[in-house]
């Protein structure tokens, strides 16, 4: 079966036509990932807890 050439063939209209719904279907695309991005909530970074809250005892200390 043969396919003719000319049957995906566009015109200079058809082309920027094309071209347009391209280049909107991407700003959209870039758009809506943008404002995804900017209203996503931070996650909180965990505190960091001190495991001993006694201060390490020197060698040189006097303890009684």
């Amino acid at each position: 079966m043969e396919t003719p050439q000319h049957l995906f063939a566009l015109t200079r209209p058809e082309q920027r036509v094309v071209l347009l719904i391209v280049l909107g279907l991407l700003f959209v695309t870039g758009f809506s990932r943008y404002r995804k991005a900017q209203s996503a909530v931070p996650q909180p970074v965990p505190a960091q807890t001190a495991t001993n809250s006694k201060p390490p005892a020197d060698e040189n200390s006097e303890e009684e």
